[in-house]
């Protein structure tokens, strides 16, 4: 039998649905992410390091790749992404289709590894993580 899950993630939260016959839905998990909620300085109240120039005098300012919010959108992604490895090597789907908004999306793409990036059939770029579950049904049935 073939099993097919939706995932519906936003950078706050993602909820993973079993499809069923009719394109009806299942909620199979809910993840929340609530590290989103926390303001940059909550998370990382000092300065940005620095560190001695060897070329001029004084030291240099050092700012991180990445900001502390792109940091925990892809710890989230990664939690996501763990589930899904969880339930790919029990088999208990055999096809992925991963809905989340543009930039989130890349996030998710970037995190998951080869075997679960096979079982993708699609990627929807839609902003659905804050509809309720009988709406993201009618979306995914049309």
């Amino acid at each position: 039998m073939h099993r097919s899950w939706v995932v519906v993630a936003s950078k706050s939260n993602a909820r993973i649905y079993e499809r069923k016959k009719r394109n009806t839905l299942k909620l199979i998990k809910s993840l929340e992410n609530p590290r989103i909620k926390l303001k940059e300085g909550e998370v990382n109240s000092d300065r940005h390091g620095s560190m001695a120039n060897s070329s001029a005098h004084g030291y240099q300012s050092f700012t991180p790749k990445k900001t502390n919010k792109q940091h925990r959108e892809e710890l989230f992604a990664k939690e996501i992404n763990q589930f899904l490895n969880q339930n790919h090597d029990k088999h208990n789907f055999d096809e992925l289709v991963i809905v989340a908004e543009n930039s989130f999306l890349g996030v998710i793409r970037n995190n998951l590894n080869s075997k679960l990036n096979k079982q993708v059939s699609n990627y929807l770029n839609k902003d659905l993580g804050n509809l309720p579950d009988s709406e993201i049904e009618k979306i995914m049935a049309a």
